[in-house]
């Protein structure tokens, strides 16, 4: 794995530490216990096509004043070459992987250079016009990979390694146009210390975060009273509630979405990033337009299965996670203007607000109603509040108070990191270091026969992730 470039699986393999793991389409997810086939199919719905109101209006295609000139992408032999050098990945459909397509731009002199000079003149017919859907949706087919989330499945797409390579290209040029777009809005679309400005912004927000005193709420908490009686499941039917008073309550509450890739809708998608992100509006367009071949092989030679992936962008296209964010720009800036007193680190599908939790419930109650507009499906019940033991029954309340069943803790994982209280922080810290000690020890006695290639895990892998 070393020699074929793959130093950070191969450091992953050796400690041990890769979790979950590819499955087969004819295994079983062990959230739900669907197959995995049947898993996949669910995961890529039909179609959405909205239709418009009485005003002519269709939801989640937001009015813009004018629409932006496209300016034409230029690509060369040079660009491909730097484009090729950093692509890495496995196989698509058509069993070319990234190393192949390496030795192939790259060491074969005069047929290589043709090679470069053929893909760039690729690179911009499909940045800058539209060729006809027969000739590219052999390209835009996809592998479909299925991983266990422990529990749950994540589907992955291996696109032809020709078009992520095209997509780097691209993003070599138009990548910082989609980062001025989402600017800190939406912090997905490469922007700088990006996790670590959410995360630290997060931190910030809430001057309380990370307390080392905790209490449990008074006896006579009015919030604790109501609380209790909307989760009673005794006859209430002569109880007399008396809402308590407004709630003063601080946190933060990280809001999930359900399938949040393959859920976007791709219509709207494409009509934002035509009038946000022009230059790389054209690529994008060429990309999903139409419904992609998504190919599952079954191996032992059996026939490969195919689903249509109509809706979404493929978690692993270079594309994916600029066109996610400025898909969800427009409702960003919504929930920003409906509830202005919170914070709203954001970061694709993953939503934190800190602040009063009824404004943190509010936040959420704008996004259950504007975000399907978008094909953002918040869920409810996978979200965490965060708060002290001495506010939680007001934090329940606010979103009991709502229709909203959530989740409270002292302290969870977000983008990278902890928030929360000091003693959960610091478990969490723990349970790292105990990993991060294992992989060291392994790859010291790996370092007794091979130390150099021990020597490069250790600090070009291993090190980056404390």
């Amino acid at each position: 794995m070393v020699l074929d470039g793959k130093l950070r699986a191969a450091v992953r393999f050796a400690t041990d530490r890769g979790s979950g793991g590819p499955r087969r389409p004819d295994e079983f997810c062990s959230k739900s216990g669907q197959r995995i086939l049947d898993v996949l199919k669910d995961k890529h719905p039909p179609i959405c096509v909205d239709t418009a109101d009485a005003n002519g209006n269709v939801p989640g295609f937001d009015p813009y004043g004018s629409t932006p000139m496209c300016v034409p992408h230029a690509s060369d032999e040079e660009n491909i070459a730097v484009a090729g050098a950093r692509i890495h990945g496995g196989a698509g459909p058509s069993g070319v992987d990234a190393m192949l397509l390496q030795h192939m731009l790259l060491r074969f002199g005069t047929a290589s250079l043709n090679l470069r000079v053929e893909l760039a003149l690729w690179s911009e017919w499909l940045s800058n016009e539209s060729p006809p859907w027969a000739a590219i949706r052999a390209i835009n087919a996809k592998r479909a990979v299925a991983l266990d989330k422990m529990p749950g499945t994540r589907p992955l797409h291996v696109g032809e390694v020709m078009m992520r390579m095209l997509g780097k290209e691209l993003l070599m040029e138009a990548g910082d146009d989609a980062k001025v777009a989402c600017g800190s809005t939406q912090l997905c679309a490469g922007l700088e210390a990006g996790v670590e400005g959410g995360l630290h912004a997060a931190r910030a927000a809430w001057k309380g975060e990370g307390w080392s005193v905790d209490s449990a709420p008074r006896p006579d908490d009015p919030f604790l009273k109501v609380v209790q009686f909307l989760q009673s499941e005794d006859d209430l039917d002569d109880f007399v509630m008396e809402e308590p008073d407004s709630v003063e309550a601080e946190g933060m509450s990280l809001f999930d979405a359900s399938n949040g890739f393959n859920l976007l809708k791709r219509y709207q998608a494409l009509w934002n990033a035509r009038h946000r992100w022009a230059k790389g509006s054209w690529f994008a367009f060429n990309s999903y337009r139409h419904q992609n071949l998504v190919i599952v092989r079954r191996g032992g030679g059996k026939t490969a299965h195919v689903i249509h992936a109509e809706e979404g962008v493929s978690q692993g296209d270079p594309l994916s996670m600029a066109l996610y964010g400025i898909a969800l720009l427009p409702l960003a800036e919504k929930l920003k203007r409906a509830v202005p007193e919170v914070a709203i680190p954001w970061f694709a599908d993953d939503v934190a607000t800190v602040g009063n939790l009824n404004d943190c419930a509010l936040a959420l109650e704008f996004l259950l109603k504007e975000g399907p507009k978008y094909g953002y499906f918040p869920e409810p019940e996978k979200t965490h509040v965060i708060c002290t033991e001495a506010e939680e029954p007001e934090g329940k309340w606010a979103f009991l108070d709502k229709d909203l069943i959530v989740y409270t803790s002292r302290g969870e994982r977000y983008l990278g990191g902890f928030v929360g209280r000091e003693k959960e922080k610091l478990e969490w810290v723990g349970e790292k270091v105990k990993f991060w000690e294992k992989g060291v020890k392994i790859l010291a006695g790996i370092a007794q026969r091979f130390p150099q290639t021990a020597y490069a895990g250790l600090t070009m892998s291993l090190q980056h992730e404390w």
